[in-house]
């Protein structure tokens, strides 16, 4: 494990654990915005994603328990359609 690396990671995300495997792709995504998590900090993009999930799992659940599970399949292929046409650009609101 490389020291240098090793170092870089630490600074950037804090005293997390870390195996050698890891160490690569945390060494690569250490200049992208972190936030606090605990006792060290987590990329910015991970908790929104968990966010983002979180939030599409209750409204899902929510169209699925008042209109039922037949509508809820349709929002959700609907969604992932709207994901993929995105392709990496934010779509035009």
């Amino acid at each position: 494990m490389s020291i240098s690396k090793r170092s870089a990671v630490i600074k950037a995300f804090g005293p997390i654990p870390l195996d050698a495997g890891m160490l690569n792709w945390f060494y690569a995504r250490r200049h992208l915005a972190t936030v606090q998590d605990g006792k060290w900090r987590e990329l910015a993009y991970i908790v929104e994603l968990d966010e983002l999930e979180q939030t599409i799992w209750k409204a899902l659940a929510r169209i699925r328990k008042r209109d039922g599970a037949k509508i809820a399949k349709e929002v959700a292929g609907r969604l992932a359609d709207s994901i993929a046409q995105v392709n990496g650009a934010p779509p035009n609101l």
